[in-house]
């Protein structure tokens, strides 16, 4: 290494990649350099199925507070602000010169004093995430089941939040590798590209207004309950209260180490 550039984390037993010099206690890696098996485009599945979660079903809801401009807008500056904060982890992950980073593992080498408070928050955040999806599964499953004339303990709540947890999420937990969900998250995509094509179907085949029961009793006689004019600014005052739904919107951060740690060929 030339004079003037130090390894930017070895005060902590870290080498950056432009320190060829072998580190005195190898740090042992969770993914081993031959064991890597990750391509781009799997990673790019997953990353892109962690984004498109729970939160897509939020989105209308969040627009039509603030209004489709308004929601274009904050929908961007979060996109920018989440790529960008990506860009910066995968920066920390390849200072760290090896394929076992973690957040507590960055927060060691940088601020030690915070490791425990930033592991906890993304575990708290990751527990938060998992648990919206148990919601969304209990809240949708039983309205499938009632749909279909379906009675009993089949269409409960709690029969579904219980046999997806055990059936999906903790067979799926327990797999060894991020890289191994990609076959789960195409088939998440392709699910998610369904609702899409449903949504704008409705929006505009006038046809299929008539399938779906969407009446509100509290309404006027004269306004359609399932559609309204698109409004560019609502004006209303509560939009800051759906602002978390736009800042979540692009949340897979909890996954780039991991999936650093497993690609191929790890560059920034």
């Amino acid at each position: 290494m030339g004079a003037g550039h130090e390894p930017l984390l070895n005060n902590f037993g870290y080498t950056t990649v432009e320190d060829g010099a072998p580190l005195d206690e190898p740090v042992e890696e969770v993914t081993p350099e031959k064991e890597a098996s990750a391509t781009v485009f799997s990673s790019q599945i997953n990353l892109t199925n962690t984004i498109l979660g729970a939160g897509m079903l939020a989105l209308p809801h969040a627009f039509s507070v603030g209004g489709y401009s308004l929601g274009a807008i904050f929908l961007l500056i979060a996109g920018i602000g989440g790529g960008y904060g990506l860009h910066l982890l995968g920066v920390c992950a390849h200072s760290m010169g090896h394929r076992n980073t973690s957040y507590g593992g960055v927060a060691d080498a940088t601020v030690p004093s915070c490791s425990g408070i930033i592991s906890a928050a993304v575990a708290i955040k990751c527990f938060g995430v998992a648990t919206s999806y148990l919601i969304v599964i209990g809240d949708q499953f039983p309205k499938v089941m009632e749909a279909q004339g379906v009675t009993g303990m089949a269409s409960s709540r709690e029969f579904w939040i219980i046999l997806y947890h055990l059936a999906i999420c903790t067979p799926l937990a327990c797999l060894p590798k991020l890289d191994m969900l990609k076959f789960t998250s195409s088939i998440a995509l392709c699910a998610g590209a369904y609702l899409i094509i449903l949504v704008i179907l409705f929006a505009y085949v006038p046809e299929l207004e008539d399938t779906v029961p969407c009446k509100k009793d509290d309404l006027p006689q004269d306004v359609d309950p399932c559609k309204e004019d698109p409004i560019a600014w609502t004006g209303k005052t509560n939009f800051l209260s759906v602002m978390s739904i736009f800042i979540f919107s692009y949340t897979c951060h909890q996954n780039i180490f991991t999936i650093h740690n497993e690609l191929k060929i790890n560059t920034v």
